[in-house]
């Protein structure tokens, strides 16, 4: 059973995420050629948040949903939940 008090340290400030193990003020970046499908898997380790993922200018195409193949749909953003892992491709312009 948890602890009410257990909830007391969560805040805005403890939301963050890492890209291949940098957090955001690393401002990690990778370089792909143009046209080059890449595949990303996003992981997510929040025990009560949810998390709307997009990256700018792209299409994402989701493939793999917690492990399983899924019909590839493709969508401009997507939510992901508590412990989900998704996998998308992304073709750079």
């Amino acid at each position: 059973r948890m602890n009410p008090t257990d909830l007391s340290d969560l805040s805005a400030a403890t939301l963050t995420y890492l890209a291949n193990g940098v957090p955001p003020a690393g401002n990690w970046t990778a370089l792909f050629r143009p046209g080059e499908r890449v595949r990303l898997r996003m992981v997510t380790g929040a025990g009560n948040t949810f998390y709307d993922v997009r990256i700018p200018g792209l299409k994402l195409t989701v493939v793999h949903v917690d492990g399983v193949d899924v019909e590839p749909v493709t969508v401009d953003e997507f939510r992901f939940g508590p412990g989900e892992t998704v996998d998308v491709i992304v073709q750079p312009r």
